[in-house]
């Protein structure tokens, strides 16, 4: 299997290396993705042989983003959810923080790439919204908004049925809405940007502190890139020119021949506010009634697997084998906090 990796080394990474021995079981493989934000390598597990994914945070900003990571790793693995990779331990190794969780297949932009014309069917398409969907939902029922959803940071597993079922990723920007105790945090007055400028709500461009339908917002624009190849904006790289752009932007525009649902899903978003808790099932519900209306099957291959709709037009192009590398490489574009968002 091809073997990927691209991304500068920050300096923590020397501070491992391949062989290195974690709480004396874990041993160090390859390193699968790095960056400014930190890096991530290959472990197996020296008794069962299992391998995992070691993820550590550098200084500038990675390692607060790997505390509040590792915090919402351990809530949704208590509640063995089925959309987050589950976390192993943590702790410090040479002063180095990490994180060890299972390790996932290729990421839905890779997947994307290998496409012909990058952009999936429409089967595929709504399919892998109602695994989003439920992905954020699962963030959001122990308190947390993503900030940062985009192709990138969702995967599909490694291998069996595992390789059908979607993982979301990358924690580091997420910021509580919900206390505790379940009490709403209140929304703060202005904010500065925080998240991806192509997948960001337009609440994120107006600075407005973000809730769980701006979530959902990121997650409408990444379907609609997957089934039109692109976003009106796709070229577009200054924040307030695209948001002005999303501000203006009427669903005709955006949304173009999608079916009926979309528009639903839209319009339901545009009346959402910050405080409110989205119905997870309606939004589902639309997905699933475009699949009923097509005869689409959940059992079904997606684009990328022998039989998909678009396989046959596959470029027939390595795919690397972990979400990693681009992963990070994403990251860089990210406007982040420079604290901890776990408590």
């Amino acid at each position: 299997m091809a073997r990927f990796f691209s991304g500068s080394f920050p300096s923590e990474a020397l501070l491992i290396k391949e062989g290195d021995i974690l709480e004396g079981r874990w041993v160090v493989g390859i390193i699968l993705g790095s960056g400014n934000f930190g890096a991530v390598y290959e472990v197996r597990d020296k008794h069962t042989n299992l391998r995992r994914a070691l993820k550590i945070g550098s200084k500038t900003g990675g390692y607060m983003s790997l505390e509040t990571e590792t915090y919402i790793l351990k809530a949704l693995s208590k509640k063995q959810k089925k959309h987050t990779c589950e976390y192993v331990t943590s702790g410090k190794f040479r002063d180095l923080r990490y994180l060890i969780m299972s390790i996932a297949g290729r990421n839905l932009a890779d997947l994307k790439r290998a496409v012909l014309e990058h952009r999936f069917s429409l089967n595929t398409t709504v399919r892998l919204g109602i695994q989003c969907i439920e992905a954020i939902k699962e963030i959001h029922e122990i308190g947390f908004v993503h900030r940062d959803i985009k192709p990138t940071n969702f995967a599909i597993g490694i291998s069996g049925e595992d390789a059908r079922n979607v993982y979301i990723l990358d924690f580091g920007l997420a910021r509580r809405y919900r206390a505790k105790d379940s009490q709403l945090v209140p929304a703060r007055k202005r904010v500065t940007f925080r998240g991806t400028v192509r997948y960001a709500s337009v609440n994120a461009h107006h600075h407005r502190d973000l809730g769980p339908c701006d979530d959902l917002w990121s997650m409408l624009y990444m379907l609609i890139e997957f089934r039109l190849c692109r976003l009106p904006w796709q070229h577009m790289n200054n924040e307030k020119d695209v948001g002005e752009l999303k501000d203006h932007m009427k669903a005709k525009e955006l949304l173009r021949d999608l079916p009926a649902e979309f528009y639903l899903i839209y319009h339901a978003l545009v009346y959402m506010k910050y405080e409110d808790t989205p119905d997870y099932e309606w939004f589902i519900d639309k997905l699933k009634g475009v699949m009923k209306a097509r005869g689409y099957n959940q059992q079904s291959p997606y684009d990328w697997e022998e039989g998909g709709d678009s396989y046959r037009h596959t470029l027939k192009v390595p795919i690397p084998e972990y979400p990693y590398a681009s992963q990070i490489a994403a990251a860089e574009d990210v406007q982040r906090d420079s604290s901890s968002n776990s408590e």
